[in-house]
C-alpha cells in the first residue's frame, strides 16, 4: 500500500482579537480514491485570558495495514485482533478446530473503505492565576466509520476482534479539562467526556418501527423504541480522571496519583438484532487507581516505584488487559 500527502497551513491575525487558521490536506492514495480535507479555525480574545474558539474541518482516513491484515492473538491472554481481510478465514480455522464458542453474523464479502468525517467545534479556554480551563462540544458526521468490534469469543472466554466500516455515524458530546496549581508542590487536574455515538441507519429503522427485541424470560418479541438504543459497540457514554501530583523539586521528588473512571458500555449484540440496545449484556462501569513515586539522585540515577489498579478491579471475560493490582519498580542511569 503506497500514499502520499500534501498538507498546508495560513495564520492570520486580525486586529488584536481574531485569529484566523486556514488548512487543508490532499491524500492521495494508489489503492483508494483521493481526497482534499479542508479545515477553518477561528480564535477570538475576550479578554487576555478568556478566548472562544471554533473550527469546522473535513477528515479523511483510508484503512491501513493492521486494519486490513493484521493477525495477532495474545498467547498470554488469549484474545485475537485479525485484520478484516484475514478475519473470515482465521475465524474459519478456529472454529473448525473447536475454538470457538459463537460468532457474530457480520458481512466480510465487501472491501473495507476508507472513512471521511464532517467535524465541528465549538468551545472556549481560560486560563487565569492558577487556574486553567478548556470546554469543548464536538459534532461529527462520520461516513463509514472504520470501527473495532468483538466479532466472536473462544472457548477459553476471551474475545475476536476485528474491524469493519459502520456506513453513517453521527457522534457528539462535550469535554472539559481542568487543572489548578495549588502551589509550588500541589497540582490538581481532571478531564471529563460525554459522549453520544449513533449508527444514523439504526435510528431511521428505530422511527420506522422495524427493531425488535426479544424478552429472555418469556422469549416474546417487542419493539424497541429510540430511547431503547444505546448507541455504537465499545463506546462509554462517560469517562472521567482526576490526578494529584505533589512535587518537592529540591528533593527531585514526584509523586502522582490517577483515578480514571468508565462507565458501561456493550461488546455484543446478545439479543441478535444486530444493534446495542438496552435489553443487550454491558461490560460494568469501573475505576482505576494508579499511584507513582519517582525519585532522582545524584550521578544520573533516577528509581520509580508504582502501585497499578490499586483497588484490584478484574473483568477477564471482557476486558483482559487489565491484570489486576501491579506493583511497579524501575531504576535508570543516563549518563
Amino acid at each position: 500500500m503506497q500514499s502520499e500527502y500534501l498538507f498546508a497551513q495560513f495564520e492570520w491575525f486580525i486586529g488584536q482579537k481574531w485569529n484566523i487558521l486556514l488548512g487543508f490536506r490532499y491524500d492521495h492514495h494508489h489503492q483508494y480514491q483521493s481526497q482534499l480535507s479542508p479545515k477553518l479555525g477561528l480564535t477570538y480574545e475576550v479578554q487576555p485570558h478568556l478566548f472562544l474558539k471554533a473550527s469546522l474541518g473535513y477528515g479523511y482516513k483510508a484503512p491501513d495495514l493492521r486494519q486490513l491484515y493484521l493477525d495477532f492473538t495474545n498467547s498470554a491472554v488469549g484474545y485475537s485482533v485479525f485484520g478484516y481481510n484475514v478475519a473470515p478465514a482465521r475465524m474459519d480455522a478456529l472454529e473448525a478446530q473447536g475454538q470457538l464458542l459463537f460468532r457474530n453474523a457480520l458481512d466480510f464479502s465487501a472491501p473495507l473503505r476508507p472513512e471521511s468525517s464532517l467535524n465541528l467545534n465549538l468551545g472556549g479556554s481560560m486560563e487565569k492565576n492558577r487556574l486553567s480551563l478548556d470546554v469543548n462540544f464536538f459534532y461529527n458526521q462520520i461516513q463509514n466509520l472504520i470501527d473495532t468490534r468483538a466479532v466472536a469469543q473462544r472457548t477459553n472466554g476471551q474475545n475476536v476482534f476485528s474491524y469493519f466500516n459502520l456506513n453513517r455515524i453521527l457522534t457528539y458530546g462535550l469535554e472539559v479539562n481542568a487543572q489548578y496549581r495549588a502551589s509550588k508542590h500541589w497540582t490538581f487536574s481532571a478531564g471529563y467526556q460525554f459522549l453520544e455515538a449513533q449508527d444514523r441507519d439504526v435510528l431511521s429503522r428505530l422511527e420506522e418501527g422495524q427493531v425488535f427485541a426479544r424478552d429472555p424470560n418469556t422469549l416474546s418479541s417487542f419493539r424497541l423504541q429510540r430511547q431503547d438504543y444505546f448507541g455504537l459497540f465499545n463506546r462509554s457514554r462517560q469517562l472521567a480522571n482526576f490526578k494529584i501530583n505533589f512535587e518537592v523539586p529540591k528533593w527531585k521528588t514526584n509523586l502522582a496519583i490517577r483515578l480514571f473512571y468508565r462507565s458501561r458500555y456493550g461488546l455484543f449484540d446478545s439479543n441478535q438484532n444486530q444493534i446495542l440496545d438496552e435489553y443487550d449484556e454491558f461490560v460494568k462501569g469501573y475505576c482505576l487507581l494508579n499511584m507513582t513515586l519517582s525519585q532522582e539522585f545524584k550521578y544520573g540515577f533516577s528509581a520509580q516505584i508504582g502501585l497499578n489498579n490499586l483497588l484490584d478491579f478484574t473483568d477477564p471475560v471482557n476486558i483482559s488487559n487489565i491484570p489486576g493490582r501491579q506493583w511497579l519498580l524501575k531504576v535508570a542511569y543516563s549518563f
